[in-house]
């Protein structure tokens, strides 16, 4: 279980991209670490009883069942959110059928908007949206009731809005709970489906009776081609039947964030798991009408100011686009499977806009900043020189900015494109953070062994600072006792230890020997252990599953201030074991044993999407040659917009001020403003029909 370490050199750091997507991570070849027999046989023996108790599953055990280690049923938890917005139901009532309320849909939901606590009232935007999906569940209703199901109506919708627009408190509080009382699914058989492109994503739309998943495991797939001809689903048939048969309404969170190539994947593989019941084949669903397997409703949420997807072409590209030579970009003509997503995604008929956003601090001249960002417009002088304010300057030779020794940076984020860089601030940020917590801090290296690799070979390689190059796993990590990390991949996505988790150390499972020198390093110095720990005893937030937290508790009485604080500490202990990856690099296959983890306070601009970051954040702007200015314009968008004020910004190496000015890229933008006519067209549409005013409310 432990691996003797390389003792290697330093070496420059080697300039690499930012995070690459979740498909990157599936072609790593993974094996198992934990092999008893390289053990000491006295080592084994003393300390498996300590860590064997937060392990998952106990040498000879079932794996228990998660389900059951809820404390109320599912249907149980969404009746109760949904009784406190529909007092009238009766106390017996599980379904809609059971009621005699409420007449349609609608009516039901109308009521639950009406009846939302005053902080989670509709704006006038998100009501318009919920009144059109109150019509339209109102005709899906009513047809599957009387039509069979290729002659049903089937709607898709787009949801736009940046980020705090509340698009998620839309669908999470009322959507969720509509479609779940209306059609309730089986133990088996979901009526609601609920996907993103990453684990981060589909944990972050989840509820407690709601489990959103990837597109890749709704469309029962690993990693393979995504062409039609290599996705028949063979032995997965029953699978997607179960998976995709009861289906009535599917959102597509982060829609920006799926290629094409996905999109396609999952509108493939839902039709092959309705394809007897709802009489569509590979021939016809490519039609009108046919997509998803004539999934009544599928809602689509997103902003089209993110990243694309790394290394796929994009649901708004322009595949004809040519570049400054007047030649094509796209150099093949891209195959039927993008054309096809591409032609659906673009054709949707409704879409709403969430025009606000609450993700900012009221009149916060970084709201004013990115609104001249995606409208292209000049930034006014104030602004400007309020940007160029946050820019890190030394306060003379040798004395640093003195911002940057301030508690809400010192505490906060460090953010870049690059790993290249942030690996820099990253190490420096966790030495500081040691020796304020007065902690001894553990150099943790990776070890690295291969059939003739030379020492230059292997420095290069151990000084890799791009971990989705090197397995998920860095070649040098400073770490601490209370240091949070970040997991780089996924552990048990059914119990929510997904890419992106947020972790606590609490310990380090050492070797006896390490152990001993471990705890006669002084507080405040570095400790540099000879073997790769078993683990790490980690706590993680929102994790309740640990099997062995009652000999935990005595201990966590004693930083808790009551009983149930204490076990609900206990409980959230995890063990995070190391691991043993095969990594190609230089022509040859090293294997590389340590921890898929990062430093959770330095993220990418990749990393970042979707976070919302409240306290100081430094953000290194800078960007290599190859990367193009409608790129850089992206990222810096992206990064920029994690903050909810301009004094929380910090910037390394700023941008020229006719980058911010210059506007997204021409194809982001043409989309945009074709959804937004769209959108004015549906916004007014369903203005007239429910005789409303210009607030969304009726005259």
């Amino acid at each position: 279980e432990y691996v003797k370490m390389h003792t290697l050199g330093e070496a420059d750091d080697v300039g690499a991209d930012g995070d690459n997507d979740e498909n990157l991570e599936a072609l790593v070849e993974e094996t198992s670490v934990v092999k008893k027999g390289s053990l000491p046989a006295d080592w084994f023996d003393a300390r498996q009883d300590l860590y064997w108790s937060v392990r998952e599953t106990k040498p000879g055990e079932e794996e228990e069942d998660v389900e059951a280690q809820t404390d109320e049923p599912d249907e149980v938890v969404r009746l109760r959110a949904l009784r406190t917005l529909l007092p009238l139901l009766p106390r017996d009532c599980a379904r809609f059928t059971d009621q005699n309320v409420y007449t349609t849909p609608s009516a039901m939901l109308s009521d639950m908007v009406a009846n939302l606590p005053t902080t989670g009232r509709l704006n006038e935007d998100q009501m318009l949206f919920a009144l059109r999906f109150g019509d339209v569940l109102d005709t899906v209703w009513k047809e599957e009731q009387e039509l069979p199901p290729e002659r049903r109506s089937v709607y898709h919708m787009l949801l736009l809005g940046q980020g705090g627009s509340g698009k998620t408190h839309v669908v999470q509080n009322l959507i969720f709970p509509v479609v779940h009382f209306i059609w309730p699914p089986s133990k088996e058989e979901e009526s609601l489906m609920v996907v993103a492109a990453k684990n981060s994503q589909a944990k972050n739309m989840s509820t407690e009776g709601v489990r959103a998943k990837t597109l890749h495991r709704a469309g029962c797939m690993r990693i393979q081609s995504l062409k039609n001809q290599d996705m028949a689903p063979g032995k997965k048939e029953k699978a997607l039947e179960k998976t995709w048969k009861n289906v009535r309404v599917l959102i597509i969170e982060e829609i920006s964030m799926v290629s094409a190539l996905l999109y396609n994947m999952l509108d493939f593989r839902a039709m092959c798991g309705r394809r007897l019941p709802f009489k569509v084949d590979r021939d016809t669903y490519m039609k009108v009408g046919c997509a998803f397997g004539r999934v009544p409703i599928v809602i689509h949420l997103g902003d089209f100011f993110q990243l694309r997807p790394t290394g796929q072409i994009s649901l708004i590209e322009d595949l004809n686009r040519r570049d400054e030579d007047g030649q094509y970009v796209r150099k093949e003509v891209p195959g039927v499977e993008i054309q096809h997503a591409q032609k659906l995604f673009s054709e949707i008929p409704d879409v709403y806009e969430l025009r606000g956003t609450m993700r900012f601090k009221p009149q916060d001249p970084l709201i004013e900043i990115l609104q001249c960002m995606r409208l292209g417009h000049t930034l006014p002088d104030r602004l400007w020189a309020q940007f160029q304010d946050r820019v890190i300057r030394d306060e003379a030779p040798g004395i640093a900015d003195a911002r940057l020794d301030s508690e809400n940076f010192r505490s906060g984020y460090c953010m870049s494109i690059y790993w290249a860089s942030l690996i820099r601030m990253m190490y420096r940020r966790t030495i500081l953070q040691a020796s304020r917590c007065n902690q001894t801090l553990v150099f943790l290296q990776a070890a690295d062994t291969c059939m003739g690799m030379n020492h230059e070979t292997g420095i290069r390689f151990l000084n890799q600072p791009n971990p989705y190059n090197t397995g998920l796993i860095h070649g040098i990590l400073p770490r601490f006792v209370g240091m949070e990390i970040r997991l780089l991949a996924r552990v048990d996505a059914d119990q929510g230890l997904v890419q992106d988790t947020v972790a606590t150390i609490m310990d380090f499972g050492f070797h006896d020997a390490d152990r001993a020198r471990y705890l006669k390093t002084p507080a405040g110095e570095m400790f540099t252990p000879r073997y790769v720990p078993s683990g790490l005893l980690v706590s993680i937030k929102g994790y309740q599953g640990c099997s062995g937290w009652e000999s935990f508790t005595p201990l966590c009485a004693k930083h808790t201030n009551s009983s149930e604080e204490a076990e609900k500490l206990a409980r959230s202990f995890y063990f995070f074991e190391a691991e043993e990856v095969v990594v190609s690099y230089s022509g040859l296959q090293i294997r590389r044993c340590g921890f898929r983890a990062t430093n959770a306070h330095c993220l990418t601009s990749t990393a970042s999407q979707g976070l919302t970051l409240r306290s100081g954040t430094v953000v290194d702007c800078g960007r290599q040659k190859e990367k193009d200015d409608d790129e850089w314009w992206l990222h810096l968008y992206v990064m920029l917009s994690r903050v909810t004020s301009l004094s929380d910004l910090l910037l390394v190496r700023p941008p020229p001020r006719e980058l911010l000015e210059r506007g997204p890229p021409v194809g982001v933008a043409k989309s945009l403003e074709k959804f937004q006519q769209r959108a004015t067209e549906c916004r007014a549409g369903i203005t007239v029909k429910h005789g409303l005013r210009g607030d969304g409310k009726s005259k």
